[in-house]
């Protein structure tokens, strides 16, 4: 039986809700309100923490926002014996949309596996980040040194689960469009439409238990290098700027590419998000130059 596109739908669903319950939440979202616990948005690019390597301590490092959680100790898989690209999709497991990244990935040199996520990615995010344990265990059983994980949407959050629990053979992280501090979406479906709000779903509403533990996974505490980008015109993920992560590379599209014009669900397709994907996989720090507007154009080129 062909795979259920529900993913696109709901949350096309969730966001007409946002709209049509109130544009204030937008409106504070342009306003650069910030989500509880995430950095203010800044046009400015924060630097990546420096690697630490293997049996020396993680930096505390360049962020805007300072951690209190204990820095994490872990030795560091070898950066120059990258393993396979492991893909976690969004929520509602369309893979599909997922296909122009792993195919763009995969002719620039890099094995890709998209994971199957259980229940239609709709169920409890913490089993999500179990399945992908599993993958992570076989991937290191057949040889490989390490793997990266590229996590779209609600797979952001799945990846930011299993990093906090086992850093040590993630190589490198990149997130697009991800709600690690959830999304006002979710907290407006949980409140007016519970039926279209499963467990997944509930866990992304801003504040809940889930989002606000995933400080733990935040790049500052674990010193495994994470690019986190999102477009400024994302309707589902609100404010966009929850994509933000202590530690990470935080990239908006649009302060590389101001033409950029990517929403959620066209993100990964998007040439400029997968062009940062394969050039944060291929070499860290991302060689971006200064401004970021001169590498709007070799970036798109790589997607």
């Amino acid at each position: 039986m062909p795979r259920r596109r529900s993913r696109p739908i709901v949350w096309l669903l969730l966001a007409c809700l946002t709209i049509g319950a109130g544009v204030l939440g937008f409106a504070l979202s342009q306003q650069g309100e910030p989500v509880a616990g995430a950095p203010a948005s800044s046009s400015a690019t924060p630097a990546p923490s420096p690697r630490p390597t293997a049996g020396t301590p993680t930096p505390t490092a360049t962020s805007s926002a300072t951690s209190s959680a204990a820095v994490v100790t872990a030795p560091r898989p070898p950066d120059d014996k990258p393993g396979p690209v492991i893909i976690v999709p969004g929520y509602g497991d369309d893979r599909r949309m997922l296909d122009p990244l792993a195919a763009a990935l995969r002719k620039a040199g890099r094995t890709t596996i998209t994971l199957d996520l259980p229940g239609n990615a709709t169920g409890d995010l913490r089993d999500q980040a179990k399945a992908l344990g599993q993958q992570v265990s076989a991937q290191l059983r057949d040889g490989a040194a390490s793997v990266d994980l590229v996590g779209y949407s609600a797979g952001g959050i799945v990846v930011a689960l299993y990093t906090q629990d086992d850093p040590s053979h993630v190589r490198r992280v990149v997130t697009l469009g991800a709600p690690l501090h959830g999304t006002r979406v979710a907290g407006l479906a949980a409140g007016l439409l519970p039926s279209a709000c499963p467990t997944a779903c509930q866990q992304m509403v801003p504040g809940s238990a889930l989002t606000s533990s995933l400080s733990d996974a935040a790049p500052v505490r674990t010193g495994v290098p994470w690019l986190s980008m999102w477009t400024s015109h994302d309707e589902v993920v609100i404010p966009a700027t929850s994509a933000r992560f202590d530690g990470a590379r935080n990239v908006e599209l649009q302060s590389v590419c101001p033409d950029d014009v990517a929403g959620h669900t066209t993100l990964p397709a998007d040439p400029l998000a997968i062009g940062l994907t394969v050039s944060a996989l291929d070499s860290w720090p991302t060689p971006f130059p200064t401004p970021l507007a001169t590498a709007c154009a070799p970036l798109r080129a790589l997607g």
